[in-house]
């Protein structure tokens, strides 16, 4: 799976309120949530340590903040008024 694909997993995580095992149940059960990553149900799809180190990277690295601020950017220029993905989810 690549790092986009488990970045948008991380969007659905925001947007459904869901925690890492969570995230992974539904990624593995739900084909909407393969959909939006781009995976298929019999491709490999990230479990919940796999996630939650990707996420501890993103913020150790800095970058989790500012994918936050330009993702809700993008929902704003879209006229979705933050009702989509709180703005603290990952910050």
């Amino acid at each position: 799976m690549r790092c986009l694909d488990v970045l948008r997993t991380l969007v659905l995580q925001c947007l459904y309120n869901l925690s890492n095992d969570e995230l992974e149940f539904q990624t593995w059960d739900r084909y909407s949530f393969c959909h939006f990553p781009g995976v298929t149900p019999e491709d490999k799809t990230p479990d919940a340590k796999t996630i939650w180190l990707f996420q501890e990277q993103l913020v150790t690295t800095g970058l989790m903040g500012a994918l936050s601020l330009d993702f809700n950017l993008q929902l704003d220029a879209r006229d979705y008024k933050d009702g989509l993905c709180q703005r603290s989810c990952y910050e």
